[in-house]
């Protein structure tokens, strides 16, 4: 009996034991998921690098690594900061033509240049003043665009280990890149026009150097600021956007318009203190020959072309869309909706749009509604963090003189495109009780402009019947946008009209 018992006791013991050893997480094998993650970063897989040290660090927290040993938890942030902002990287070097063939669904590249910042900060909590971790500091602040605390972590890297090679390579970068400084030539080339380089003697030698353009050099007049906070004189910023769209300090990427409202406070301030020198420049200004402005550059979102007065929502989950709208909404909240021709080139014509309303989801995406405003020609195009800017064109009809048989023509076939428009409405009205789709097609055709404005009258018929008849007709919307002759346009909508008046509802696409 005792035997029986004790083969019962004893040899349960054992197994008991293997059971809570089975049980327990394996011991956190560092070496064996570094080299898993160094292989994905050597091949381009910065999402699974990231993923594999995203996994390490929980198991690291899991297992008490960030208490026990700082350094291998600390070392481990370091190199998911680096995946974070090779990912980020790897994102904005994409070709929009690559990305407009097959949509990219990715995360957003400055909320991950955002959190390779993080796990720097991390990092430096865990070791203070380590030159490693203000160095992935600083590669996640230039990716965020703050080019001035990126220069002021590398600089304290450099404080703690001042032979650190990628510390001095990467500040030195950023200084020959113009991110941080820029040279004196080439802040001048910009205001050279004006005939006035030379800073003028100060008439008040207690001014403040705050009280100076940063481009011309002198008493700031008109001043306007920039969304990134800096202040330029008016004239100064708009011939530098005609050179460049980023900041001329700070260089950070700028969305907005070449005539930026002038700073009220902040002028009148100038002109009460320094009345002599402020007059001084406006007598400058007032001499200076007139040029004409270059048009603002405009981002493009490449999908399908919009008419002018015609609205569109936009769900952005592309990674190069959602850095647009960003910069977007904290410039003009202006960008070019274009589109492909056949051969997957950018067509001629686009449309300057507004963004009426955004509204931003958690998970990073966009909820966008955008009103066109008028078309353009895309003169000069190239890419910038993986989506393309052109300078525009502005184009816009023709129009006949008046009390000429042109104009008594124009408005003629105005007035029966204006009827046939108007029994079509009716119809439109009546179809949307029962069909969402029409009622949403009213809706974003917007008001009817005055009988007067032709070119807007024919671009409202348009947006009455393209969304019918577009789809089988794709090149109907870029027609009419190519038209420069009103009266051909109200001639193209009337014969749509009259086509879909013949045609029974089930016979529309929409319907």
């Amino acid at each position: 009996m005792s035997s029986e018992a004790g083969a019962l006791t004893e040899p349960p013991a054992p197994q008991l034991q293997q059971e809570v050893t089975e049980s327990q997480p394996a011991p956190l094998d560092l070496g064996s998921i570094n080299d898993d993650s160094e292989a994905y970063m050597q091949t381009g897989q910065f999402d699974k690098a990231v993923n594999a040290l995203s996994e390490l660090l929980r198991r690291s927290d899991v297992e008490g690594c960030a208490a026990a040993s700082p350094a291998c938890h600390c070392s481990l942030l370091l190199a998911r900061s680096a995946a974070y902002a090779r990912l980020s990287e790897q994102l904005r070097s994409i070709p929009a033509a690559q990305s407009e063939h097959s949509a990219i669904c990715a995360p957003d590249p400055c909320q991950l240049a955002a959190l390779a910042t993080q796990d720097a900060e991390a990092a430096l909590r865990l070791q203070p003043g380590c030159p490693v971790a203000l160095l992935h500091k600083g590669n996640g602040l230039c990716l965020q665009e703050q080019y001035r605390e990126a220069e002021a972590a590398y600089r304290a890297g450099l404080l703690a280990q001042p032979t650190h090679a990628q510390l001095l390579q990467r500040l030195r970068e950023l200084q020959e890149s113009g991110q941080i400084c820029r040279a004196a030539s080439d802040v001048s080339d910009v205001s050279a026009t004006r005939g006035t380089v030379r800073k003028a003697p100060r008439l008040d030698e207690e001014q403040d150097d705050d009280m100076d353009c940063s481009i011309c050099s002198r008493l700031l007049y008109e001043p306007v600021t920039t969304p990134c906070g800096h202040t330029f004189c008016r004239s100064c910023f708009a011939r530098s956007m005609d050179h460049s769209s980023r900041c001329p300090l700070c260089r950070t990427v700028l969305h907005v318009g070449s005539q930026l409202p002038v700073t009220r406070t902040l002028a009148t301030l100038l002109e009460k203190c320094h009345p002599e020198e402020y007059k001084a420049r406006r007598e400058e200004e007032q001499l200076a020959a007139p040029s004409e402005t270059a048009a603002c550059p405009l981002p493009l979102f490449v999908m399908s072309l919009l008419l002018p007065g015609q609205t569109v929502a936009l769900n952005i989950f592309e990674p190069r869309y959602r850095l647009l709208c960003r910069r977007a909404m904290s410039g003009n909240r202006r960008l070019g909706m274009a589109a492909l021709d056949h051969n997957h080139e950018l067509c001629e014509v686009a449309c300057e749009a507004e963004i009426t309303e955004c509204h931003p989801q958690v998970d990073g995406r966009f909820y966008i509604e955008v009103v066109g405003r008028r078309r353009f020609k895309p003169t000069e195009v190239w890419e910038q963090d993986g989506y393309r800017v052109a300078r525009p064109e502005y184009v816009t009809d023709e129009v006949p003189a008046a009390d000429t048989e042109e104009a008594e023509a124009l408005q003629a076939v105005a007035a029966e495109v204006e009827g046939l428009a108007d029994a079509w409405l009716q119809r439109l009205r009546t179809l949307s009780r029962g069909h969402r789709g029409i009622a949403d097609l009213v809706l974003r055709a917007g008001a009817k402009p005055a009988s007067h404005d032709v070119e807007a009258l024919s671009f409202w018929v348009a947006r009455l019947v393209c969304p019918l008849l577009d789809r089988g007709e794709p090149g109907l919307v870029r027609k009419l946008m190519l038209m420069r002759c009103t009266q051909e346009r109200l001639q193209t909508v009337k014969e749509v009209l009259q086509q879909l008046s013949r045609c029974q509802p089930s016979q529309c696409s929409i319907m």
